[in-house]
């Protein structure tokens, strides 16, 4: 049986959910180190700012830094837990050996397998917390964008 890591996450300021979304963020972080197996530990930033880290789109990991980073402003809280699992996912296939910074590419087998397992866990972890507490309410990053 696998060793599972220790993943942590933390939050910038300005990067804010609601007390019932950063429980939930607690609990779907080790949900996705057990389902994937992840044998070593590594350090998830949700972030405001995408430059700071160079994020090209929603979220990137860096495989030698063993961290990733989740861009959120004005973006729902689904969607913020998917690129936390698509990001954990890329670090399974890192740990398998069958994706590295070399084959980065949007249309990659690795890009599609990310996707789907990000879906899949999102899905299966909704199962079980229940659909509302993650797709109903707005998180605070998405009010700020919309002007709310």
């Amino acid at each position: 049986m696998p060793r599972i890591g220790k993943t942590t996450l933390q939050a910038e300021p300005g990067v804010k959910f609601s007390p019932s979304h950063m429980n939930l963020l607690k609990e779907f972080v080790p949900y996705c180190v057990r389902s994937l197996d992840l044998e070593d530990s590594y350090n998830g930033i949700l972030t405001n700012d995408r430059h700071k880290y160079d994020i090209e789109t929603t979220g990137m990991c860096n495989k030698d830094g063993k961290e990733f980073y989740v861009y959120c402003k004005g973006r729902g809280f689904p969607d913020v837990l998917r690129t936390i699992a698509h990001e954990l996912a890329h670090f399974s296939q890192y740990e398998r050996g069958v994706f590295s910074h070399d084959n980065i590419h949007f249309s990659s087998d690795a890009e599609d397998e990310a996707n789907m397992l990000a879906g899949e866990l999102l899905n299966a972890f909704a199962e079980v917390i229940g659909y509302d507490a993650i797709f109903e309410a707005r998180n605070e990053n998405s009010e700020q964008a919309l002007g709310a």
